[in-house]
């Protein structure tokens, strides 16, 4: 009887083969991302930053943000706001919080609400902090909207009668912009 090799098990050949297409998949990003794509420059810090990588990935993130990328302007905040992969800076979280809540971005805009309720990067306003979380409340949905509420509902708590009214009407109107007319860059997204 002659020895024969052992036949390669199948869920390592699947395994190979789900690796190569990972790698492929990998390269074209970073090429499509190099190109200035800024879909691939978003998903090429995604990419990143699951390795962790943060300084590359928000290089990336940076990249599709100026572009108007909403999910990589929210990104850039984190990163700004966490210190991961650039310096630790308020004043450019609010500002990159702003772009993506101007663009309907739902966590951005509870981060936005949140630093104006601080005073973190800038000014405190419970007004706009309340106008800021009600944005956030009506564009989120299950657990995330009920969080959003009661941080709404605590700042509303805050306001005198006139200035929820206020913050109010600036909501309505913030949104009405939001959804005609985009207050920030042309949105991009994926």
């Amino acid at each position: 009887m002659t020895d024969r090799p052992n036949p390669t098990p199948p869920s390592q050949t699947l395994h190979s083969r789900v690796m190569q297409h990972i790698d492929e998949l990998r390269k074209e990003t970073l090429r499509l991302a190099e190109s200035g794509d800024p879909i691939a420059q978003y998903h090429a810090g995604n990419l990143l930053s699951n390795f962790g990588r943060a300084a590359q990935a928000a290089l990336w993130y940076h990249k599709a943000a100026e572009q108007g990328h909403v999910g990589a302007q929210f990104a850039v905040a984190t990163c700004y706001s966490d210190g991961t992969g650039f310096g630790q800076d308020d004043v450019a979280a609010a500002r990159w919080y702003q772009k993506a809540a101007e663009q309907g971005h739902a966590e951005a805009q509870f981060a936005l609400g949140a630093a104006y309720a601080e005073g973190i990067g800038i000014p405190q306003s419970f007004l706009l902090a309340h106008m800021w979380t009600n944005l956030a409340t009506f564009r989120a949905a299950g657990e995330l909207q009920r969080t959003y509420a009661k941080a709404r509902d605590a700042l509303a708590r805050l306001l005198t009668p006139h200035h929820l009214v206020e913050a109010q009407r600036m909501a309505r109107l913030t949104q009405y912009k939001i959804d005609h007319c985009q207050l920030g860059s042309s949105p991009t997204s994926e």
